[in-house]
């Protein structure tokens, strides 16, 4: 439990938020909020999301997890377009699932072509399972 009063008034003093402002701001008893602040009690689970949205922080972060901690407000957005758009959800673990393949080939006249590709690891691997030359067949 030590960690996670640090972390809260840690996060507090970032946001410059008093203990009774943050009473204020999330409805939670003055009463409640200084146990938590004393390292006492961790708040349920409710309490707790509304404290770290309050704070800009993530909720892991706050009860002692290693994560980035703050989250700046387009990180916010990008997270809750990816949980509740299906279509871009889609795109994203298209992107984050692809990789960059980068290919030259020459024509017959001797001129270099070179393009960019991004593929994903099932034609990767098609791509490496394939002949490289005629006599591979």
């Amino acid at each position: 439990m030590a960690v996670f009063d640090e972390r809260l008034k840690t996060a507090m003093k970032n946001k410059n938020i008093s203990q009774s402002e943050l009473c204020q701001l999330t409805s939670i008893p003055k009463s409640a909020m200084s146990q938590y602040v004393s390292g006492k009690f961790i708040p349920r689970q409710d309490r707790l999301m509304e404290m770290a949205k309050l704070l800009g922080v993530e909720p892991g972060w706050l009860l002692g997890y290693d994560t980035d901690g703050e989250l700046s407000e387009r990180e916010r957005e990008l997270i809750g377009a990816y949980r509740l758009d299906i279509e871009f959800r889609g795109r994203v673990d298209e992107l984050l699932d692809g990789r960059v393949v980068f290919r030259a080939a020459k024509s017959n006249d001797g001129k270099t072509a070179l393009t960019e590709e991004r593929l994903n690891d099932c034609r990767l691997e098609r791509i490496a399972a394939a002949p490289e030359t005629d006599e591979d067949f």
